[in-house]
């Protein structure tokens, strides 16, 4: 791989209050529960990676849609998940027919910061859509541990240039690159 080159969304859509600095990192610095990356997919990168570091004020998963300019994607997502919380490890298969992806979890009662990174292939490009996302949480202050590795797969064969994440009144910092070949 030769590189990796951030990419400025043309636009980030948020309930909560949102902004795309000068180097292209957005911010979603007040509570909100949806957030929509627009214009970070296209022709010019195959395979993509998200970093974000998040944080959401209620437990519960972090999911995704892929987006076609501003209409969000529902259905035909299949996702497996590997989790753990402490020293307790749970798998899942989530059969196709889904309406979202999970890419990342926080937990039970808990209020704490979460970063992950999500990797995707041929997004942009008419053909399946595949990816991965790797998380980590530290729950509030405690030692309380919790991670977790998913896979996802959305199986049509349509073009798309953007995600739009959900959750419990989120918080946090997205960075997009685009994966030099």
């Amino acid at each position: 791989m030769a590189g990796m080159v951030l990419i400025t969304p043309s636009s980030a859509v948020s309930n909560g209050t949102v902004s795309i600095g000068a180097n292209g990192a957005v911010d979603l610095t007040s509570n909100g529960t949806y957030l929509n990356l627009q214009g970070i997919f296209s022709a010019d990168y195959r395979s993509y990676r998200i970093y974000a570091s998040t944080k959401q004020t209620l437990n519960g998963s972090l999911q995704a849609y892929l987006m076609n300019g501003s209409t969000t994607i529902t259905g035909n997502y299949q996702y497996t998940n590997f989790t753990y919380f402490q020293t307790t490890f749970s798998t899942s298969t989530t059969g196709t027919g889904s309406t979202s992806f999970e890419v990342a979890r926080t937990g039970v009662s808990y209020d704490g910061t979460c970063v992950f990174t999500i990797d995707i292939t041929c997004p942009f490009v008419a053909e399946p859509t595949a990816g991965r996302s790797e998380h980590y949480n530290q729950y509030g202050g405690s030692v309380t541990n919790m991670g977790g590795a998913y896979t996802f797969h959305h199986s049509l064969s349509s073009s798309y240039d953007g995600l739009r994440f959900f959750g419990n009144n989120m918080t946090g910092r997205f960075q997009v690159y685009g994966l030099e070949e």
